[in-house]
């Protein structure tokens, strides 16, 4: 779409739902992966969402590949995907190689069983 398109669309968005208490705002999911639109272009709905969104819900942008710049005075919370889940151990202090190996040993049933859980790891045998 045109950036008036794109702006009024996210207007029309934003104050339809941003009545509801259960809303946080996502800008794209998957951002790196829209091509045509560029950091001016997220940088710009992230205004629109602020100046339309009366009760100030939460709002990040979802990556890919590229991390955005959480930084971004815009951002409330992190929107993270990584593609190295094994890592997850190393990256919380949990074991490292250790760590990486009984995630790896792990199914992939038992690591969401465990991550919806709020474990960080495998419990060691």
């Amino acid at each position: 779409m045109s950036p008036g398109r794109d702006d009024r669309y996210l207007k029309y968005v934003v104050a339809r739902l941003a009545s509801h208490r259960n809303i946080w705002w996502s800008l794209a999911n998957e951002y790196d992966l829209l091509f045509r639109k560029t950091t001016e272009d997220w940088e710009r709905f992230a205004g629109i969402v602020q100046a339309n969104d009366p009760s100030g819900h939460l709002l990040s942008i979802h990556n890919c590949h590229a991390f955005y710049d959480y930084s971004r005075p815009w951002v409330t919370h992190s929107s993270i995907q990584r593609q190295d889940v094994h890592k997850t151990a190393e990256f919380t202090g949990n074991g490292g190689n250790a760590g990486r190996n009984r995630w790896s040993s792990t199914s992939a049933r038992t690591r969401a069983t465990l991550i919806r859980a709020g474990e960080t790891s495998p419990a060691r045998k």
